[in-house]
């Protein structure tokens, strides 16, 4: 999930027993990886094998797209997380600004995926990891007072989520944004 990460692999190939051009078709598996966007290029690995002296040899060993034909030196993927933040206002002249308020953020993954990345959340300067999703949902309980913000941090693109605050008496509430979708940023 760090921007810029590189894997390399390493293709074993045959023994080739006759010269010739032998052209392999290479597709990346579609992944169940929440916020995971798979490179959907098909690529073509060409192996040249001429004859010299008796030996074999693999000659040309490049990637080319069928359409252009232009060389590809590796397949990117790419991670797409966002961000959400709830703040916690009082208003009112008889409004406690310290009394502490009871929220739940429930997090649901995109339909057939699985969320394998680690959110983290901030309330009042103290980062944790928020629990691990199960069947496909993540609750995070958490309490703020006026002017606090609870952060969470590499929520995946298509995750659904849904904030409530406990009813405390004497206060009434009102709410913005308590439900959506996480989106990329």
């Amino acid at each position: 999930t760090v921007g810029g990460d590189k894997n390399t692999t390493t293709l074993n190939l045959p023994t080739y027993d006759a010269v010739g051009i032998y052209t392999y078709k290479i597709t990346e598996q579609a992944s169940d990886t929440a916020g995971l966007s798979i490179d959907s290029n098909v690529l073509y690995l060409k192996v040249t094998v001429v004859e010299d002296n008796g030996k074999k040899y693999v000659a040309a060993l490049h990637y080319a797209d069928a359409v252009t034909g232009s060389k590809e030196e590796s397949i990117t993927n790419t991670y797409a997380a966002g961000a959400l933040n709830v703040t916690k206002t009082v208003t009112g002249n008889l409004g406690d600004l310290q009394q502490d308020f009871h929220f739940t953020a429930t997090f649901n993954a995109p339909a057939n995926k699985v969320v394998k990345s680690t959110i983290t959340y901030t309330v009042a300067g103290e980062t944790q990891d928020a629990p691990t999703f199960t069947n496909g949902v993540c609750t995070v309980e958490f309490n703020l007072a006026h002017g606090e913000t609870a952060s969470f941090k590499n929520l995946p693109e298509g995750v659904t989520y849904t904030v409530t605050e406990t009813a405390f008496e004497g206060y009434d509430s009102t709410k913005t944004g308590d439900t959506g979708t996480i989106a990329d940023g």
